[in-house]
């Protein structure tokens, strides 16, 4: 137990306490008792785990934005796969994916409250970046909705959990015709049915 005098700070029930003088800087933890321990040597678990969350929130923030990071790639099966940052296939010379467009939904669960981040284009390469203004993105736990499509290929569609930073996403697309239809789709076929009509009325 802590041996600190009776009469110090009055804490309540719970608290770990860290007995400083344990030898060779031995840390114990043991439930404090009322008045038997100073306030610098007891520590709540709770408000100790907020405040190093709030702390690496903070630090990712000032790190900039979060960006999700990928590559799209010809491949047997539609896929979508979290991946080491490091892994070799990232790096590998393969243009298949050029052109590709990726479209982006931030936590789609939540229905009407969710936000359509944009369609993004991959370069000649086939890499992809997605950014994601959100505070602490990539390491509290939230989701995005991929949309992976290339002309000639079939589409992806897959939810993951935003990875952490040294993570990237890659998307695997077979060649095939696209079936996949969204409520977004027929929105641009019909204002792309109906363009010259209005052009014509100009």
């Amino acid at each position: 137990m802590c041996d600190v005098p009776l009469g110090a700070t009055q804490l309540p029930e719970g608290l770990l306490c860290v007995n400083a003088h344990a030898a060779e800087s031995a840390r114990t933890q043991q439930p404090c008792k009322q008045g038997s321990c100073v306030a610098p040597s007891c520590v709540a678990p709770g408000w100790l785990f907020a405040l190093l969350l709030l702390c690496c929130v903070w630090m990712t923030g000032c790190a900039g934005p979060y960006v999700l990071q990928g590559k799209v790639v010809e491949g047997p099966v539609a896929e979508v796969l979290v991946l080491d940052a490091d892994d070799p296939r990232f790096t590998r010379e393969d243009y298949s994916g050029a052109g590709a467009t990726v479209s982006a939904i931030f936590e789609p669960g939540r229905g009407i409250g969710s936000e359509r981040l944009g369609r993004f284009t991959a370069d000649e390469d086939g890499l992809f970046a997605v950014p994601i203004d959100e505070a602490g993105v990539g390491l509290l736990q939230y989701e995005v909705e991929l949309v992976a499509r290339r002309q000639g290929h079939q589409s992806a569609v897959a939810t993951i959990v935003i990875p952490g930073r040294g993570k990237r996403v890659l998307i695997t697309l077979p060649v095939g015709t696209d079936t996949l239809r969204r409520p977004e789709d027929f929105v641009e076929e019909t204002l792309r049915d109906a363009r010259p009509y209005l052009e014509g009325g100009r």
